[in-house]
């Protein structure tokens, strides 16, 4: 069975109902022995891959269509998600640079770019304080667990896309509309959201950490073995910060005392 971002082998699976158990959304139903994903249901956010101890769920990769773009000639760009220094092997974290260069990307910056931006619009909305509840909206798994089964929230969802979209509109501006982007990060969800209809043509490909690492392990790249070199484009620390648990906004630095920060974590 396929579904658009997951592949599910039935020779695999053992019925061990393991996938079934942790879907937040209720996505999965047993059909005729085997686990099977309502698309209309499912959030995208991988939690039964996670979870699936026999390899019967796996998420499907972009490599192939990614290579095709570098052979052409294509200019390649990476947006690579902040998280990254946490997901790979390096004693400098601008190693992974060289990596990607050495495999064929030309352009590599950190999508915190794009988080810089999207934090700024986010305080625009707080400070004007025109919404009665706002909702941060960067995660694409949360957004479509809210539109899909709580959507008289989504007037609260503020209206700013994700930082993956941000850096991608503006990697395709200042690199040109015919470039190649590429986001590298570390979930299924995003794969997603670059594809839904409001967003094409921005980001092009996207990779998870678990594709990159296949890649450099197939074109025997250690990481830890590379000369570091900087991004093209330096990011600042704020956005850096925006995989990390907790808030963009400091309490300390907000002027609007109609609103109570909440941070919540997880779907649940």
């Amino acid at each position: 069975y396929e579904m658009k971002f997951i592949n599910f082998s039935r020779e695999k699976c053992n019925n061990c109902y393991r996938c079934l158990r942790t879907c937040p959304s209720k996505a999965i139903t047993i059909l005729e022995d085997h686990a099977e994903i309502v698309d209309d249901l499912c959030i995208s956010c991988g939690k039964c891959q996670v979870v699936c101890q026999k390899g019967a769920l796996h998420i499907k990769s972009s490599i192939s269509q990614v290579k095709e773009a570098i052979k052409s000639n294509k200019r390649v760009i990476a947006s690579l998600a902040p998280s990254f220094a946490g997901a790979f092997n390096m004693s400098n974290e601008y190693q992974i640079v060289t990596a990607l260069k050495k495999i064929g990307f030309e352009i590599i910056e950190e999508t915190a770019i794009g988080a810089e931006i999207v934090i700024d619009y986010y305080k625009k909305y707080y400070e004007e304080g025109k919404y009665p509840n706002l909702i941060t909206t960067s995660c694409p798994s949360v957004n479509n667990f809210i539109e899909k089964y709580y959507p008289p929230l989504t007037k609260y969802m503020i209206p700013v896309v994700s930082p993956m979209i941000a850096h991608g509109k503006l990697l395709k501006y200042n690199y040109g509309m015919d470039s190649t982007v590429v986001f590298i990060g570390p979930c299924l969800a995003k794969k997603m959201e670059a594809e839904e209809f409001q967003h094409s043509g921005i980001i092009d490909f996207v990779l998870t950490f678990e594709d990159l690492t296949d890649w450099f392990n197939e074109e025997n790249i250690i990481l830890e073995e590379l000369e570091p070199q900087p991004f093209n484009h330096i990011s600042y620390k704020r956005g850096g910060a925006f995989p990390t648990k907790g808030s963009l906004f400091e309490d300390s630095n907000l002027s609007n005392k109609n609103y109570e920060l909440m941070k919540i974590n997880g779907v649940e």
